[in-house]
């Protein structure tokens, strides 16, 4: 089954780095990402229903070290390198009850895991710059929650867990002192879940990807 269609979102982003003592040159800080989209299903069967509300929730912690260098590379004014790791959690809702066929039933997707990645800084001018970012996130734990009792009054919600599980992100953004735009992308890979049952029958979450990009442009505060 596919479910497909456009999706739109904030960020709101925050960082501190320290300037001085034994924390020089490092930074800290935190992200929180919300979309929402009206999705099309439609499955090998035949089966098929629009406007799916989607929901994604994505919180992280992260913390890294800022490299800068001076005419390293093509004699640009500097060059900078930030390798960070940290914490995230992952949050996906597909109401499934709300769509143009009926018969289907919400979603909850749930994945903890931890970012790597880096970006590296690309002058070009006094006041504007290239950012790339690259990253790789490696799933720590999943946890799925389908509530069957949307559909068939006498089943009730199937748990599932999934232990292997991937993503890849990155972007390119050109950066003015206040402001920024670029494209991005975003995949995630997640391995079949362990088998659970209700009252009524069994089920698991199969393997499956998610493919995401799109246009983004940021203001700095």
């Amino acid at each position: 089954m596919h479910l497909t269609g456009p999706s739109y979102g904030v960020t709101a982003q925050g960082n501190k780095t320290f300037t001085q003592g034994w924390l020089k040159d490092w930074f800290a800080g935190g992200q929180l990402r919300l979309t929402y989209g009206e999705h099309d299903y439609a499955a090998g069967n035949g089966l098929t229903a629009n406007s799916i509300d989607d929901y994604m929730f994505d919180i992280r912690g992260l913390a890294g070290h800022d490299f800068v260098f001076q005419n390293l590379i093509w004699n640009l004014p500097d060059f900078g390198f930030s390798p960070y790791t940290g914490l995230g959690f992952r949050e996906l809702f597909d109401d499934g009850i709300n769509n143009s066929a009926g018969g289907f039933y919400r979603r909850y997707s749930h994945y903890l895991y931890l970012p790597v990645g880096s970006t590296e800084r690309f002058r070009l001018t006094e006041n504007s710059r290239l950012s790339l970012n690259t990253e790789f996130d490696w799933l720590l734990y999943g946890w799925q929650v389908s509530q069957f009792g949307d559909f068939d009054p006498g089943a009730s919600d199937i748990d599932n867990s999934q232990h292997i599980g991937y993503g890849l992100r990155g972007s390119l953004m050109y950066e003015h002192p206040s402001w920024s735009v670029g494209p991005f992308f975003e995949y995630w890979n997640l391995g079949e879940s362990t088998t659970n049952c209700d009252n009524v029958a069994c089920g698991d979450e199969p393997n499956n990807q998610t493919i995401e990009f799109g246009i983004q442009g940021k203001y700095r505060f």
